[in-house]
């Protein structure tokens, strides 16, 4: 199971944040050799770290695909800049667009473009609360933490909260 988590806090070339959010997983789940694609909530969240800029829309997507992990990333970077992303773009700083690949299969590596499973994605609630909606048995690769246990580390300053029911994409 390959698990992504996009969020934006940006207007897009498609619409306000929450649209460019809904529309690059409707794309994903569209990609040919795509299945048994699961969508998350849409949720509002503060930046992490926090600071001024606009609040990210988020969701969480899981599926199945006949890709290896570098052409994923190759395709979900390339997604980003059509949606306006520019490269320098920072951790919490605002985008149009931001997809992360939190999970490839169980799969663990690093290299210069990728890390799995993504190296934050165990402190972020913005990716926990959303991924529990659709994986909520999924077991971190390294850390060997179920979703509800990484909830439970997290820090109160996290501020999120639903705002769509799943479902209505």
């Amino acid at each position: 199971m390959i698990i992504l988590a996009f969020g934006a806090n940006l207007p897009s070339i498609h619409g306000p944040p929450d649209v460019s959010v809904r529309c690059a997983m409707l794309a994903m789940a569209h990609m040919p050799g795509t299945k048994n694609v699961k969508f998350s909530n849409l949720w509002l969240s503060r930046p992490v770290p926090a600071s001024d800029s606009p609040w990210f829309f988020n969701s969480v997507m899981a599926l199945q695909a006949d890709l290896q992990p570098e052409s994923l990333w190759f395709h979900v970077k390339k997604m980003e800049q059509d949606f306006g992303r520019t490269l320098d773009s920072k951790s919490g700083a605002p985008r149009p667009l931001d997809i992360d690949i939190i999970d490839f299969n169980g799969q663990v590596m690093c290299s210069s473009d990728l890390t799995l499973p993504h190296p934050r994605a165990h402190e972020r609630a913005f990716v926990l609360y959303p991924l529990r909606e659709v994986v909520a048995d999924w077991t971190h690769p390294v850390l060997r933490l179920s979703v509800d246990e990484m909830v439970a580390c997290l820090p109160e300053d996290q501020l999120l909260q639903k705002i769509e029911p799943a479902g209505t994409l």
